[in-house]
């Protein structure tokens, strides 16, 4: 799943940022902005949906808590693709 993807391929920016909770909401200008993209014209902020798309999780993945928690959560995840395919090195490697 990327950005470029889940906007249909409008996506401005030539690079995406990981999922962190630290800046999150920043001016889209700012150094810190990694949750906001320029779509057109307009700008689009990820959302909790997006962010979980973005981590691997699927749509029926359930996170309890007010918004900023989940936000942190999934700022604090690593991509479960990623833990798979280190899990399945672990077990060739024993």
């Amino acid at each position: 799943m990327t950005i470029a993807s889940m906007t249909n391929g409008t996506n401005s920016n030539h690079f995406t940022f990981v999922v962190f909770f630290c800046g999150r909401k920043s001016n889209i200008n700012d150094r810190h902005n990694w949750d906001s993209y320029f779509i057109g014209q307009d700008i689009y902020t990820l959302n909790v949906q997006d962010m979980k798309k973005l981590q691997g999780f699927p749509e029926s993945f359930v996170l309890e808590g007010p918004e900023k928690q989940k936000e942190m959560m999934l700022g604090n995840t690593i991509p479960t693709n990623m833990t798979y395919v280190v899990g399945e090195q672990l077990i060739n490697y024993l």
